[in-house]
């Protein structure tokens, strides 16, 4: 018989867990593209190390010095979206009463010229592989925005190379995909892997 050894319970687990407790039991409406990747987020390493708290307070004065003075909660959160993969589905829109598919509509007929593309289904899935890092390097930006003005999201991910602009909630839902020719220095702050 082998001996098991435990170990502490990650954020990026305990975010999994209350994704998953929060939903039970309700009917999902997520559009999903299929094959969806398995898992939504990739383990967290715990913000243990000297060079990790470094990051931690230049992050955090970066966004003290645009007005945003950061929550511990607010930072737990931007570390688990700034991590999180997509989980293969779009995300409902509950500040304008749209579903899962009504918000993949919207964004497809608004942004869906921008790359080529002449389906929803297929909007879907390169917003997907982009934010999945299948289209190249990604940067990752918190929006200094986001918590006043009640975002979804409050890490976006950009290419400098495509251009491509794109966030995902904690549970791995998309919730935008566009082109934007730069990220505004004043409004967002790199976010680095802590």
């Amino acid at each position: 018989m082998s001996k098991q050894t435990w170990r502490p319970i990650g954020l990026t687990a305990l975010v999994t867990m209350a994704v998953t407790l929060v939903g039970c039991g309700t009917q999902s409406r997520m559009v999903s593209y299929v094959p969806a990747p398995t898992s939504t987020m990739s383990q967290a390493k715990a913000p243990t190390t000297k060079t990790d708290a470094v990051a931690e307070k230049a992050f955090r004065d970066a966004a003290a010095q645009r007005g945003v003075k950061l929550t511990d909660a607010q930072f737990d959160l931007i570390k688990a979206e700034r991590i999180v993969m997509p989980s293969g589905v779009f995300s409902p829109r509950p500040a304008e009463n749209l579903t899962a598919e009504q918000n993949l509509d919207v964004h497809f007929h608004k942004h869906g010229n921008e790359f080529g593309i002449s389906s929803a289904a297929k909007y879907l899935s390169e917003a997907v592989a982009f934010n999945a890092g299948e289209h190249g390097t990604v940067s990752y930006f918190f929006d200094t925005t986001s918590f006043a003005k009640g975002y979804q999201t409050h890490v976006v991910r950009w290419s400098a190379t495509s251009k491509e602009f794109s966030a995902v909630k904690t549970d791995g839902a998309v919730t935008t995909y566009y082109r934007n020719n730069s990220v505004d220095a004043k409004r967002f702050v790199p976010v680095p892997t802590f």
